[in-house]
């Protein structure tokens, strides 16, 4: 086979650099294996390969790439290869109070906003990598994400928790990047760069979960629904094609369910009057005015009554 004609072929299918890269080196260890090309050679491939204790992730992999060199070849057999089941590996998840700490574990440098960035947005680590001054309007305090998995590129609002470092950092830049690398400001930094810092500060702070960069994106997308936001709002946020990717996120439990059963018009009329006590003070709470030091906050609550006490703290 000319590897410069397959390589043609799946320049012609729009897949991206790295996973062009991968299905030609993939496909020389197939071709070497299975000859002749075909179905029976090979399942025997895949089959030792599975045999060898490679992952299931590994093996799928080969799979794909088998499918697209039976597109090149215009074999009709592709179809009949089947990917393996994978257990999804769990998805470690970080606290707020983590993510603080691993924000500020260090002088606030640019990374330091890369991983608050990151956190507060819940997005691809590439996709805030490649960001620029010009994604960022503070006019309409949004932020447009033009590098994306899926290719679309997607606009949305600035989180409150960032707006203000944000017009902190940008007046330091000497670059059109929000990440400059360091050896080309016309390039942003590279996986390496933020893999580096990133395991850095996991030894400062003697970090034994194995949490990766797409920890914080996890626990965004978690630490959302969770507190109700809408599925689909979420999915708009992130980046997710599928709303079933987005909803893989999601814990359900049975007070979560009571929760979203008590939203219900028709249950809302019925709910106990100290249930419905309970749901306001609840809400009240989850925004922390307690903690928050532009407001003062007093909420008393007894069987029968609920007090609420809250103030905007105007500073001269």
């Amino acid at each position: 086979m000319d590897q410069r004609q397959f390589h043609a072929f799946l320049i012609r299918q729009n897949l991206s650099k790295h996973t062009i890269r991968d299905h030609l080196s993939r496909c020389i260890t197939i071709l070497d294996s299975c000859s002749p090309f075909s179905l029976e050679t090979s399942n025997v491939f895949l089959t030792t390969l599975w045999n060898d204790d490679a992952s299931p992730a590994l093996v799928n992999k080969y799979v794909q790439t088998i499918k697209k060199l039976c597109e090149f070849f215009e074999e009709t057999w592709g179809e009949k290869i089947k990917k393996v089941k994978e257990d999804a590996p769990p998805r470690i998840l970080m606290s707020e109070d983590e993510i603080e700490t691993f924000i500020h574990c260090k002088l606030f440098d640019k990374f330091s906003m890369f991983w608050l960035l990151l956190s507060r947005f819940g997005s691809r680590p590439s996709e805030i990598a490649s960001l620029t001054q010009d994604d960022i309007d503070f006019a309409t305090n949004t932020m447009i994400i033009r590098k994306t998995k899926t290719r679309k590129g997607r606009q949305i609002p600035l989180a409150q928790s960032a707006i203000e470092p944000l017009k902190a950092y940008i007046p330091t830049l000497k670059s059109d990047y929000l990440f400059p690398n360091y050896r080309d400001p016309t390039k942003h930094i590279s996986s390496g760069g933020w893999a580096k810092d990133f395991n850095a500060r996991k030894k400062i702070l003697g970090i034994k979960k194995h949490i990766i960069p797409y920890s914080l994106r996890h626990s965004y997308i978690s630490r959302e629904l969770e507190e109700d936001a809408g599925l689909f709002s979420v999915q708009d946020i992130v980046g997710h094609t599928k709303a079933d990717t987005t909803r893989t996120y999601y814990r359900g439990s049975l007070k979560g369910m009571r929760k979203a059963m008590d939203k219900d018009t028709f249950n809302k009329k019925l709910l106990p009057p100290t249930k419905v006590l309970h749901n306001v003070e609840e809400s009240l709470r989850s925004f922390h005015l307690d903690e928050d030091e532009r407001f003062t906050c007093c909420i008393e609550k007894t069987n029968t009554s609920l007090k609420i006490d809250i103030h905007i703290i105007v500073k001269d």
